[in-house]
Order: C-alpha cells, then structure tokens, then sequence
C-alpha cells in the first residue's frame, strides 16, 4: 500500500527562540511529500507533526513555556535528542471535537492570524484577544468550557502544560470527513501531543533539527512509535485529493491553518 511520508506540524503558539529559531507562530515547513517512501518512519498514513514552544495565556501577554516534560535544555540523550519516554500525564486523552458555527467571523480568523501570527506578545494579539468583541470566536478558538479552561475541542490544539501549539487539524478531519475522518482524528491528535511531549524544549536550533528529533522517537522502541504506527486510519485523507489535503491544514505547505480554525469556528464549510 502506498505510503504517506509524515509532514510537519511546526506551527508554533509562543516564542520564536523556544524551540525554532525565528520562527513564527504559525510558521510551517514540511519534508518530503506523498511517495512510496522507503522511510523506516513513513507511517501507514501522513501523521502530522508539531513542536512546542510558549503559548500565549488567555489573560493577555504572558508566556508559558511549551510541551515536554522536563522543563527545556535537553531531551535524554542532549540537546535535540528525544525524550526516550513520555509521561502519560503529558499526554491529553483524545478529545472529541465541538463545532460552533459562526462563532467567528472570516474577518475575525484572519484578524487573529495576523494580530498573533509573528508575535503573541504584541499589542495588536493582547488587543484582539482581549477585545470584548472577539470573546465568543477566542472561546471557540482555545474550546473553553464552562470552568473556563481551555480545551481540545476548539479551533487550537492544546498541550498538558496548558499551551495552545497548534490549530485543530484532527479535529476538521472529522468534521469534514464523514467517513473515516472520526478514526483519524482519534489517532492524528495523540501523535500530536506525544511529539509536543517528547521533543518540545529540547533544545532544537531549528525545524529541520526538530523533524530529526521527532524521526527518532516515531522509530523502533521510540517514545511516540507506537502513535506513530497507528495512524492508518489517516491514509485515505491523506491521500491526493484526501479531505486532510484539500479542506484542512494538512497540504505539502501546511499555510492554511484558517482553513482548520474555519471548519471549527467559521462557516464549517471549507
């Protein structure tokens, strides 16, 4: 069966210095496209990936350190190297995604990628966080319960340290693929928060570096290996012409993260 090479879920919420240098919150890369692959890594399906870094708190401005487990410097074996194992505290359970229709405008999502899509601490981000206009769209955006706290049923991902690191890309595979997306998202999001937990703050100069780390943990006895061959179920939306690939943020590019806060916040059609 034809087999998917990962691409990179590096879209970061937080400091550009975290973890990849210079980079933007929402800036992407991806490494090599659809093929056959003879990667030992290649999953079953195109298993996202994404790196850590502090996130914006919901309050206005101050920064949290990102995903990972033992507080930054270093995984195991040094600097870029993988946690060899994760603690199961740091990984969220799956969490089913809730769409609000119209909880943001289109103005709204784009309005929130350029206001917090270079730097979360400018005053532009605080200003539309902090807009009583934009409140409903950022409850939406970060999933907030009725407690207040921030979900994974929302437009953004977010990490067992509470930080948003990543749009919900799982989550509009399931909402736009009737068929087998549910399955996907069940399996894409884990790998998604294993990453986070085994190669944030490790210390990484930069996204190629990270990817490195992130191949060694998907592989043989690895901490997310077992996360990373599960994820079968997403071979079909991966695929040419796959819902992941044309409705969601899941293209070779991965530059379309409204189309994921769109599907979950905006009109729900993409």
């Amino acid at each position: 069966m034809e087999r998917l090479r990962s691409k990179a879920y590096v879209r970061r919420f937080g400091r550009a210095t975290e973890l990849v240098a210079g980079s933007a919150i929402f800036a992407v890369a991806a490494v090599a496209a659809c093929s056959s692959s003879s990667s030992s890594n290649s999953p079953g399906a195109d298993a996202g990936r994404s790196d850590g870094g502090g996130a914006v708190s919901e309050g206005g401005g101050q920064l949290d350190s990102g995903g990972g487990n033992d507080g930054g410097g270093g995984g195991d074996g040094g600097p870029c190297q993988p946690r060899a194992t994760v603690n199961p505290q740091d990984l969220l359970p799956y969490a089913t995604v809730q769409q609000r229709v119209n909880a943001c405008t289109g103005t709204q999502i784009s309005g929130f990628l350029v206001a917090c899509g270079t730097d979360p601490t400018s005053s532009n981000c605080v200003t539309f966080r902090n807009d009583a206009a934009n409140a409903t769209c950022m409850s939406c955006m970060l999933g907030i319960n009725d407690a207040g706290t921030p979900t994974n049923t929302g437009g953004m991902l977010i990490s067992a340290s509470g930080v948003p690191f990543t749009t919900n890309t799982p989550g509009c595979i399931a909402l736009l693929d009737q068929g087998t997306g549910s399955a996907c998202a069940q399996v894409l999001e884990p790998l998604l928060q294993c990453d986070i937990a085994a190669c944030g703050n490790t210390g990484c100069a930069s996204t190629a570096d990270f990817l490195k780390c992130t191949d060694v943990s998907h592989s043989g006895s690895g901490a997310c290996a077992q996360a990373f061959a599960s994820s079968a179920p997403c071979a079909a939306d991966f695929q040419d012409g796959g819902v992941a690939l044309t409705k969601c943020n899941g293209g070779p590019d991965l530059s379309s993260p409204q189309l994921d806060l769109n599907a979950i916040c905006g009109t729900g059609v993409n």
